[in-house]
């Protein structure tokens, strides 16, 4: 992870991703996401998380999308690694080991 990235090209990147996620186009949506995490960016890092976290995709009506809670929590961490705080309050509710 080291992607250099400026604040205008991650910023365009999370606004093509959300709209992707409002079309339901959860696999395109996370290429964008992760691009923008991997330079480094807490929101993009956290986005990408949700976009694999089972019960944000429920709560998203996002039914067509796997979940997969392990790459959710690893998101998650990254997250709040960069500094994202509300990343650990979605980390605990997440409990990925009741899903392997």
């Amino acid at each position: 992870m080291g992607l250099s990235l400026s604040p205008g090209e991650i910023a365009a990147l999370l606004t093509r991703g959300d709209a992707l996620i409002a079309k339901g186009d959860i696999a395109s949506a996370r290429l964008l996401y992760e691009r923008a995490a991997e330079a480094a960016d807490g929101p993009a890092a956290l986005r990408l998380a949700e976009s694999y976290d089972p019960g944000f995709l429920a709560r998203a009506r996002l039914s067509g999308a796997r979940g997969d809670p392990l790459a959710a929590a690893r998101w998650y961490r990254r997250a709040r690694e960069l500094g994202v705080s509300e990343a650990e309050i979605l980390l605990q509710t997440l409990s990925p080991e009741k899903d392997q």
